[in-house]
């Protein structure tokens, strides 16, 4: 998390350069630009921790069925407890532009004072509510993991083909209870194409910080490590690319590897916008 935090700063620090040059700093333009990064990078570390707890419900093979309160619950407390350096970003732009000026994540605009206070948007609120939408995103991801493992359940029971999700195998198909599964290396090819291409991509984008592409190039990696194993893990295949799609997608100059691991991500029952 040390990283993301130095991540963070680099990228803001770029912000308060960019619109000091053009005389803007102290405008509702620079609240927004800051606020948006802030609510971008809860998003980011949601999807770390979520990230952490699939490869460990992964690696035991167990479903997050009747456990979605409690693991959004323990993540809610991983993003106030570590992300401390994000409250202290909102408020220094806030105390930069020397106005009454708030960020509605809501609209990705910025309210002055007289509309601020009559939304009840303080800063606190402000942050609760990016936090809110980071947490609802981890819900609803746990909410997928749930439906598709009894669904697998489901299959299993009645003999049909199936896709083992939980500790599983990639493109991995079952054709009854108990039956051993097989890889598909069509999929695997193409997700590790996929992979060295989002690479490339990185590493030949200027546009991203150094410390960012560092931390992307090492998770493409994992990634690859993982999926050219002889029985490569399926939830940690999805969570690994899933943690680098929501890293890039922050990132314009970056959208065609984005584009990339959308539609690779697809095979593994992950659909990105």
């Amino acid at each position: 998390m040390e990283q993301r935090r130095k991540s963070v700063a680099v990228e803001i620090g770029n912000i308060y350069s960019e619109v000091t040059k053009g005389g803007m700093l102290q405008s509702g333009r620079t609240v927004v630009q800051v606020g948006e990064a802030v609510e971008n990078e809860y998003r980011v570390r949601a999807a770390i921790a979520l990230g952490v707890w699939r490869r460990g419900l992964g690696a035991a093979g167990v479903a997050p069925t009747g456990l979605r309160a409690d693991l959004v619950a323990e993540i809610a407390t991983t993003l106030e407890r570590d992300s401390q350096d994000l409250a202290e970003h909102y408020g220094h732009v806030l105390e930069v532009t020397g106005t009454n000026t708030t960020y509605d994540p809501a609209t990705g605009t910025a309210h002055a004072a007289p509309q601020a206070a009559q939304g009840g948007r303080n800063p606190q609120q402000v942050l609760l509510t990016m936090r809110s939408k980071a947490l609802d995103w981890v819900a609803s991801e746990f909410a997928f993991d749930i439906a598709a493992a009894a669904s697998n359940a489901e299959a299993a029971r009645h003999g049909t083909t199936t896709f083992n999700i939980y500790g599983g195998q990639v493109g991995a198909i079952q054709t009854g209870p108990g039956a051993t599964a097989a890889v598909n290396q069509s999929e695997l090819d193409q997700i590790l194409r996929a992979l060295r291409d989002v690479k490339r991509v990185v590493q030949e984008t200027q546009a991203i910080g150094d410390a960012e592409r560092v931390q992307i190039v090492e998770v493409v990696d994992e990634a690859v490590t993982e999926a050219q194993k002889p029985k490569p893990n399926r939830l940690a295949l999805r969570s690994l690319m899933s943690g680098i799609a929501t890293s890039v997608q922050t990132l314009g100059a970056a959208r065609p590897a984005y584009d990339i691991l959308k539609g690779v991500l697809a095979l593994l029952g992950v659909h990105l916008p």
